[in-house]
């Protein structure tokens, strides 16, 4: 698939940010020069202070951030006071999210469970083979009674965990004839898979739709192909699904979306195609649906602030570099929303601060979590998913295992690094 243009997406992030390195480089000995004239003109306001009475003392004014550090490291003891949580909702399906220390590990997430790679388990593909991309389970879903899907690319299966981490099925794919998993999403009880193949055929680009079956298995309910120029060439990053129950298409990262079907129509009576002809093109769809709000991403161009529309509030964040944006991830019926940010950082290697915002109906953000990304083994596009206790939950690859994690909320993070943006959602407008 096409991501070279994907403003959303922090494979593309990290490649333009790759070409600017060369102008960092060039600036090293102008810093040089620089560094000179400044121990020149402390040196020479000691000697100056040496002839001069000592000045009353001052109490020392603490930085409101940590030192700056050779590596990019967990947070851990300087970080924030937790978000109160909010009151719950009443009658919301959705209780407060909440915050948790219980884990000692690293104070931003807590440890669920832990799942072995092992050849009799799960696997990576890429690893210490090189110029090759390393790949593994790719997406996370929270189905409502707060279990866990993961989708197994290399072993093409769904692996469905309790919330405690024990494995209560392993639902071959292959059963139901869909193999490599790109996407996953839950939309109530059901999964959507997004496949794309360009090496079957004929070559696939289509979302399947499953029920739950007898046993732990899973039914093919339906299949909504989805045309293959506009899955090659069109961006195509991932899919989801709203409140509203529409298949939406993520294009960028989700800085387009496009309305592939309506799930609450009944499913098809067989889940294969009747005609040979091609599927229709999606249609531009206007954001994502919550509740009769609308809730819609603008990224721009690199450089440019991007914007998060939620309801009639328009917010935007500040990049460090430039690069990155903005991702949906969910909302609550009293408008509060969950958005993603992602903001590439230049440390001497490339990083990218992903953060989940907690977003007032206003527009104010009323908490902050963080995601390890320098802690996971590749990316992983479909890494978040809020559950039904409205907590945030991640997929996080290691070398040794495959951790499921919950991220805590705080009223403020700080920089990943002293000379990165805060990771602060601001209102731009508001009715």
């Amino acid at each position: 698939m096409k991501h070279s243009d994907d403003p959303g997406d922090p494979q593309a992030w990290m490649q333009r940010a790759r070409s600017n390195l060369s102008l960092a480089e060039k600036g090293q000995d102008l810093a040089g020069v620089i560094s000179f004239l400044l121990l020149l003109i402390i040196l020479l306001l000691t000697l100056s202070a040496c002839q001069s009475p000592a000045p009353t003392a001052m109490p020392p004014t603490p930085s409101p951030w940590p030192s700056p550090v050779a590596s990019l490291t967990p947070i851990s003891i300087r970080q924030p006071s937790p978000t109160p949580p909010p009151s719950a909702i009443p009658n919301s399906p959705y209780p407060a999210p909440q915050s948790s220390f219980e884990n000692q590990k690293s104070e931003i997430y807590n440890l669920l469970f832990s799942v072995p790679i092992a050849p009799d388990g799960v696997q990576y593909r890429g690893v210490g083979v090189t110029d090759s991309e390393i790949t593994g389970p790719n997406a996370l879903a929270v189905l409502p009674d707060g279990s866990f899907i993961i989708a197994d690319l290399i072993g093409n299966r769904l692996l469905h965990y309790s919330t405690s981490g024990t494995l209560l099925k392993a639902f071959e794919l292959s059963s139901i004839d869909v193999a490599n998993i790109s996407d996953l999403v839950a939309h109530g009880p059901e999964l959507y898979l997004l496949e794309v193949s360009f090496n079957a055929s004929p070559p696939r680009c289509r979302v399947n739709r499953l029920g739950p079956g007898e046993a732990g298995s899973w039914n093919l309910l339906q299949r909504y192909d989805v045309l293959l120029d506009f899955c090659s060439e069109g961006g195509l990053s991932g899919i989801f699904v709203d409140q509203a129950g529409r298949l939406l298409l993520e294009i960028a990262g989700g800085s387009q979306v496009y309305l592939l079907a309506d799930t609450n129509q009944a499913p098809a009576l067989t889940p294969f195609p009747t005609s040979s002809a091609p599927p229709p093109a999606p249609q531009p769809a206007d954001g994502y649906s919550y509740y009769g709000r609308l809730y819609r991403v603008e990224n721009g161009q690199p450089g440019e602030n991007p914007r998060y529309q939620a309801g009639d509030v328009t917010v935007q964040t500040a990049l460090s570099h430039g690069l990155g944006g903005f991702r949906f991830l969910e909302a609550f019926p009293d408008g509060r929303s969950y958005l993603i940010r992602n903001d590439v950082v230049n440390d001497k290697t490339i990083q990218v601060d992903q953060t989940v915002s907690l977003i007032g109906p206003d527009g104010v953000q009323l908490g902050v979590a963080r995601f390890p990304v320098s802690e996971s083994l590749y990316y992983v596009y479909r890494n978040l998913a809020a559950g039904p206790d409205g907590a945030v939950y991640g997929l996080l690859p290691r070398e040794k295992t495959l951790d499921v994690i919950r991220l805590n909320f705080f009223s403020n993070l700080p920089p990943l690094i002293p000379t990165a943006a805060e990771p602060v959602i601001s209102v731009v407008s508001i009715p």
